[in-house]
């Protein structure tokens, strides 16, 4: 599956038209699923084994959403809730809070974005994770480098999901994550005071 990137253009009238830049990337299973593993293995504990399994192993709350019947609380929160998690790390915040539904970024952030980007991806024990996610970097340069006046840029994790069905054609209804994670480092900071 391909990661693809979308644009805006400074010149747009708000809400800013989306636009594919056909620009895209290998890694979105190893960017994606990698970086949602290791953060849940690394900071929630194992799941109980299901009913009659004796296992070491860890057991998975992504496993488990596989079978979430809609009751309930969905099983992923709490791997989403680590956005917002003192114990996180910012790079690992920004990382998280790049992966949700409806976000982009401003292009005056990429550098912030890259390097927690690249900090994750030189941690995470998944392999292939550090290439992965050097090859989205360099697509984005690339995007930048070739087309003029972007002004914002959402990432389509995943191209199994059309981007448009999942943001709209606008981003009217989209939110910029650096700016909503700078809340979220605000109150982190205020409440370790």
């Amino acid at each position: 599956m391909a990661i693809e990137i979308y644009y805006t253009l400074a010149s747009d009238k708000s809400p800013r038209k989306w636009r594919d830049s056909d620009i895209s990337c290998g890694g979105s299973w190893t960017t994606f699923m990698g970086f949602m593993w290791w953060m849940e293995e690394k900071y929630l504990p194992s799941l109980p084994a299901p009913a009659g399994l004796k296992s070491d192993r860890y057991h998975s709350r992504w496993a488990q959403s596989c079978t979430y019947d809609g009751q309930g609380e969905h099983p992923m929160q709490e791997v989403w809730d680590l956005q917002l998690s003192p114990k996180t790390t910012h790079a690992e915040r920004l990382t998280m809070a790049s992966m949700m539904n409806k976000c982009f970024f401003l292009v005056s952030d990429f550098p912030k974005i890259e390097e927690a980007w690249l900090e994750v991806a030189s941690e995470i024990t998944c392999k292939g994770a550090e290439d992965a996610f050097n090859g989205l970097v360099k697509a984005i340069h690339k995007v930048l480098d070739e087309i003029p006046g972007i002004h914002s840029i959402a990432i389509n994790w995943t191209s199994v999901v059309c981007f448009y069905e999942a943001n709209g054609k606008t981003d009217k209804e989209c939110y910029d994550f650096v700016a909503a994670n700078a809340e979220v480092e605000s109150k982190i900071k205020e409440s370790q005071k």
